[in-house]
Formats: C-alpha cells, sequence, structure tokens
C-alpha cells in the first residue's frame, strides 16, 4: 500500500484497517499543509427527514482518523505488514483514537501523531544528560586543578638598577692621588700566610718560629 500524494482519512468517526500480506505500508509524501475540503454530511432519519451537517475542516495527507467537530467518535487505526515495513514517510499518522502497528520494521516513527493508546510504535530512549553533564563538569574540573595558579605582580622579583654618578666634594689633590697609588700597590704586594702549612721562600718575610725551622744549611743560603 502506497499512498504517495494520495491519502487515506475518515472525518466523520470510523476507524481503518491495512492489511500488506506481502509488501509494505507507506503514508507518502503529500503536503500536510494541503486543505481539504470535503461535501457535507447528509443524515436521514426514519420520517425521511434530512440533516445536513456542517463541513469539517481538514488538511494533510497520509493516513488519519480525524475528529474535526463536536461529538464526532474517535477512529483507531491498524496497520499490519506480517513480512514488510510500515513507513509514516512525509506525510504521517495520525490517529484520534488508538493505533495498533505490526511490521518487521517501522520508519518514521516519529511523525506519527496517537490521541489514545498506541501498540507497536518503537520508542527512542533519551540519552543520559545527566551522567554525561556529571563527566564533563568532573573533566573540567580536574582540567582546572592541573592549571597552576596565578603569580601576583607582587611576589615576582624585582631588579634595581642603580648608577653611580658621583660622591660629592671637588677634585682630588696631587697628594691625595699618589697616597692612594702607593696604598693601591702595598695592596697588591703578595705576602706570605703565616698559619698555612706550607712556607715558601722568598714570598714575602717569614716569621722567627718558622726560621727556627730550617737547617743550617737552609739559613745560610737564605741569608745569601
Amino acid at each position: 500500500i502506497l499512498l504517495g500524494l494520495s491519502r487515506i482519512m475518515t472525518t466523520y468517526g470510523g476507524g481503518i484497517l491495512a492489511w500488506s500480506e506481502e509488501g509494505d505500508i507507506n503514508a507518502g509524501r503529500g503536503s500536510k499543509t494541503t486543505v481539504l475540503y470535503t461535501p457535507p454530511k447528509r443524515v436521514y432519519d426514519d420520517y425521511g427527514n434530512v440533516t445536513v451537517s456542517p463541513q469539517a475542516p481538514s488538511s494533510g495527507a497520509g493516513i488519519a482518523t480525524l475528529n474535526p467537530l463536536a461529538g464526532i467518535p474517535p477512529g483507531n487505526i491498524d496497520l499490519i505488514a506480517p513480512i514488510g515495513t510500515i513507513d509514516a514517510g512525509e506525510a504521517g499518522i495520525r490517529v484520534s483514537g488508538n493505533v495498533n502497528l505490526a511490521a518487521l520494521q517501522i520508519l518514521n516513527a516519529a511523525n506519527i501523531q496517537v490521541q489514545g493508546t498506541s501498540s507497536g510504535i518503537p520508542t527512542v530512549q533519551a540519552p543520559n544528560i545527566s551522567a554525561a553533564l556529571s563527566a564533563s563538569n568532573a573533566t573540567a574540573a580536574t582540567q582546572q586543578t592541573a592549571l597552576p595558579a596565578p603569580v601576583s605582580g607582587n611576589s615576582q622579583p624585582s631588579v634595581i638598577i642603580v648608577e653611580f654618578l658621583g660622591f660629592g666634594g671637588g677634585a682630588a689633590s696631587p697628594d691625595t692621588i699618589e697616597e692612594d697609588e702607593r696604598s693601591r700597590r702595598r695592596d697588591d704586594r703578595h705576602s706570605q700566610n703565616p698559619t698555612s702549612p706550607v712556607q715558601v721562600i722568598g714570598a714575602g718575610t717569614l716569621e722567627q718560629n718558622a726560621i727556627s725551622q730550617l737547617t743550617p744549611d737552609e739559613r745560610k743560603r737564605l741569608v745569601q
């Protein structure tokens, strides 16, 4: 049963039963905005009186049981394709009552609207959003912990460069310059360390206790 651009609908009550022994059932690809103009319903009573019902506004395509007017009983839909596929298609399936679907595979189930109870429509389990958010928050907290703490500007070391331009006073006198030169020369002389265990002859003045440790021959050579 392939509707294409056509439709199967009831507007004044009643149900729909469709059975495809070896094929599929497809609700088609008709437009949902198509407006339908149904002829007025005439009701005859036992005395021959005729009652005309107002037009029932309806729209769309596909498979539907509509109750556009108050007092119209809901209609049920039963679609059965034992070895085939039931496809709601682009037009969709609209049910004012209950729906029962039986097939090996049901496609576009999200395009099926049911006001009553449904049987055979596959449901999609929603993902566990809370678990995903918890894992994301835990990952973000771990990454935040791994980041180094921000360093404030006050804790960073400072480098201060000082340049002396002068210590005041006028130019030094020639006597002062000569005295400084003699002091510098005295500081440049190498002297013997009296506390050192190694004494080098000729490298400064020997202490008396160091001379006493020399042999007579060494003392002679030291005098020479």
